[in-house]
């Protein structure tokens, strides 16, 4: 069985951020194949393109719909998900408050 850690919580954020922007998108991505499979119900369509969104996807995604301002900090979360999946580095709570912060500061002004 596999431990839940509080890693799994942040990256729960991360999916539900995702679904969201998904739903809203209008980007290649959200109207892919590998897009529409991140929204159906059957958690082994899900599972299998988890990874593929992680690695990639997010990098050469540019958002264009009304989540648009969430781009910089979810592509930043990606990195650091699959970076952590890597053990490259390891994802904490902390970490992700910067990602967010970093990516308010970018935001144009109004």
């Amino acid at each position: 069985p596999v431990l839940h850690t509080f890693y799994h919580d942040l990256e729960s954020i991360f999916w539900g951020l995702t679904y969201l922007v998904l739903r809203e998108e209008q980007s290649y991505l959200a109207l892919s194949k590998r897009g529409a499979s991140m929204l159906c119900s059957k958690v082994d369509k899900v599972f299998s393109q988890k990874q593929s969104i992680l690695s990639d996807a997010f990098g050469t995604m540019a958002f264009i719909g009304r989540f648009k301002d969430l781009e910089q900090f979810l592509k930043a979360f990606a990195e650091a998900c699959w970076d952590h999946h890597k053990k490259r580095r390891t994802l904490e709570f902390q970490g992700v408050i910067e990602m967010a912060d970093r990516a308010l500061e970018s935001l144009p002004p109004g």
